[in-house]
């Protein structure tokens, strides 16, 4: 039985048994080893300087032997993994970089065209290997994908006709279905940037609403 068991045991004023008394007395508190692994990181540390030194003792007397021709290409190798090691870090620069671009650009252009799942917009591009700086061809597969999913761009609304408005058909509020899409973005732990601008959006016109259905009806 754990200590902690026993000592919640004892606090509730319940009897210990012979066991958990003699666990008791024979437990003893952890050592604090603190001060010993300061002593073993300073011990590591003073071994590290007197390994280089001692290396560079033997680079030196290496050095000594060789003939300038020799010298020379140590340098070059030296210089050449540097130049591998600066190339590697560029590179992953460079494609964080990109990433960070291209995740910018898909939002754009879910924003511009109203769409509604980024996450999804950046597969559809990455799966058609699409080139997104081609402000043309993103035209083009926008508008064919508006044609194959429909569902994932948000509803045209008419605000010039007399028609009934958009979510009142059938009794029904206006905004519930602009409720229920902010609710949803809400959800989600991280949302794109594309999503907040649309929460944003959502919870402006909502509140428009609430205030036109809040006036009295001024109609004879």
């Amino acid at each position: 039985m754990k200590i902690s068991e026993i000592l919640k045991k004892m606090l509730e004023g319940k009897e210990l048994t012979d066991a958990e008394k003699e666990a008791v007395k024979a437990f003893k508190d952890p050592e604090d080893n603190s001060g010993k692994e300061s002593e073993l990181q300073k011990q590591i540390d003073t071994l590290k300087q007197e390994k280089d030194a001692l290396q560079s003792k033997i680079d030196e007397a290496e050095n000594a032997k060789l003939t300038d021709q020799q010298k020379l290409q140590k340098q070059i190798e030296t210089l050449t993994g540097q130049v591998a090691a600066l190339t590697k870090e560029r590179d992953t620069i460079k494609s964080t970089n990109a990433a960070m671009a291209f995740d910018h650009a898909v939002e754009k252009l879910a924003r511009e065209h109203k769409f509604t799942d980024v996450d999804f917009l950046k597969f559809k591009i990455q799966n058609a290997k699409l080139d997104i700086s081609k402000a043309d061809k993103m035209t083009e597969f926008m508008t064919s994908l508006k044609k194959d999913s429909p569902k994932f761009f948000e509803a045209e609304v008419n605000h010039g006709g007399g028609g009934t408005p958009p979510g009142k058909e059938n009794g029904g509020g206006e905004g519930t279905s602009g409720r229920e899409r902010l609710a949803e973005i809400m959800k989600k732990e991280n949302p794109s940037a594309a999503e907040l601008a649309e929460a944003m959006k959502l919870s402006s016109e909502i509140k428009a609403q609430e205030a036109v259905d809040g006036q009295p009806d001024n109609k004879q």
